[in-house]
């Protein structure tokens, strides 16, 4: 998890989650630094999807021509 700011955290998978889809259900709890300190419950329902991690198969244009595709950059 990482902390955005006093509101706002990202939670990000610590390993790869290649061939892991499915519904997942992650019980959470946020605590704060105080003394005694506040804290809530919750649940996190999440859905992974399989993702397109095959090769591009292009049929047309022919051999041995050249295309151009542009670069599109994903933002996490």
């Amino acid at each position: 998890m990482e902390q955005i700011d006093h509101w706002t955290a990202k939670i990000k998978a610590a390993q790869s989650l290649r061939g892991k889809f499915g519904n997942y259900t992650l019980n959470v709890e946020a605590r704060d630094l105080g003394i005694p300190f506040n804290k809530d419950k919750g649940i996190l329902k999440i859905c992974v999807t399989d993702y397109n991690d095959n090769p591009p198969l292009f049929i047309s244009p022919q051999h041995n021509t050249t295309i151009r595709v542009p670069e599109v950059r994903v933002s996490d």
